[in-house]
C-alpha cells in the first residue's frame, strides 16, 4: 500500500513539473529589433571610397568600403566590422544594416570619397509586437529605407 502511495506520488509530482515547463518558454526568438536598407538612387552604387557612420545612444562606430572593389559576387553580400550591436551586410542592391539593440536615436551618415550623401537623424519608427504570445512580453521592431544621393 505504501508503494502504491509513493508511486501516485510520483506521478503526481513530475506532472506538476511537466506543466509547469510551458510556462517558461518565453524566449528572445523573434524580437527582430530595428534593421536599416539603405539604397542607392539610381540601380548601382557609385564607384568611390565610403564612410559608414553609425551614432547609436551608447557611442558611436563607423567602418569603410569601396566599390566597387568591395561588392561581393554573384547574390551573396558582404560582412563589414562597424563594431559592437551593428551588423552591415554590403550587397549588389543595397547595405543592409542589423542591430542587436533598439537605440532611441540613430544617427546614420554616409560619405562617398569625403562627402555626405546620406544623413539621418532621428528616432526609429519602432512599432510593438508580440511575436511569442501577449504572456511572454512585447517586443520593438523598426525597419527604415534610406536612398543614397548620386
Amino acid at each position: 500500500m505504501l508503494e502504491a502511495g509513493v508511486t501516485w506520488g510520483l506521478i503526481l509530482v513530475s506532472s506538476a513539473v511537466l506543466l509547469s515547463c510551458g510556462s517558461d518558454s518565453c524566449t528572445d526568438i523573434g524580437c527582430t529589433g530595428l534593421t536599416v536598407a539603405v539604397r542607392p538612387a539610381s540601380t548601382a552604387w557609385q564607384p568611390g571610397e565610403y564612410q559608414l557612420e553609425l551614432t547609436l545612444d551608447d557611442g558611436s562606430r563607423s567602418c569603410s568600403f569601396v566599390l566597387p572593389d568591395d561588392l561581393a559576387q554573384g547574390s551573396s553580400n558582404k560582412r563589414l566590422d562597424c563594431g559592437s550591436h551593428v551588423f552591415p551586410e554590403l550587397g549588389q542592391q543595397a547595405l543592409q544594416i542589423r542591430f542587436s539593440v533598439n537605440p532611441e536615436r540613430l544617427g546614420l551618415r554616409l560619405l562617398r570619397d569625403g562627402d555626405v550623401v546620406l544623413s539621418s537623424d532621428g528616432a526609429p519608427p519602432y512599432e510593438k509586437f508580440y511575436p511569442n504570445g501577449r504572456d511572454c512580453g512585447v517586443c520593438w521592431t523598426a525597419s527604415m529605407e534610406l536612398t543614397v544621393e548620386d
